[in-house]
């Protein structure tokens, strides 16, 4: 699925050059082949592969390509209960424009989904930000949540009424 913001693409409508004019940010989650095309073709920018994004050697997560910042990173998306896995992402930034590529649901890019369509206009860099921002909120909970279950079991193990 492309999503792109501050205003949506149609869904389904072959993206141009002229979609992106006043886009600053394009989401792919689990994109198709055909979406993956339409969007290197309109952006000029490359799109990583699920192969790229799963990458693990250190050099291969950050590399300038034609005035663009590439970037991969293991995220955490799990919410309530789910476990905690890391899962790809994929980070394009260029002067004009921000692209994601992931292949999961995340509440911390929805937030910011939120925020930048409800925008008149924004900037590549500062949707990049409130995504590492939301992203590093949705951590710290989960780091709470995990010291509060470590706290419970604790006491019911060393202190049993």
């Amino acid at each position: 699925m492309l999503n792109a913001y501050p205003s949506a693409v149609a869904e389904g409508a072959p993206l141009s050059g002229r979609d992106l004019a006043d886009r600053t940010w394009v989401d792919l989650v689990s994109p198709t082949e055909a979406e993956r095309q339409a969007f290197e073709r309109a952006s000029g920018l490359s799109v990583p592969s699920e192969n790229d994004l799963g990458e693990i050697e250190a050099t291969s997560r950050l590399k300038i390509k034609n005035d663009a910042l590439y970037m991969t990173a293991p995220l955490i998306f799990a919410a309530g209960n789910e476990p905690c896995l890391p899962t790809p992402v994929g980070f394009v930034l260029s002067r004009r424009l921000l692209m994601t590529v992931r292949v999961a649901p995340s509440a911390a890019f929805d937030t910011v989904a939120k925020e930048t369509g409800a925008a008149a206009k924004s900037d590549p860099a500062a949707v990049f930000v409130r995504l590492l921002e939301e992203q590093i909120d949705h951590l710290a909970d989960l780091l709470e949540q995990a010291s509060r279950d470590l706290d419970d079991a604790s006491h019911a193990i060393f202190r049993p009424e």
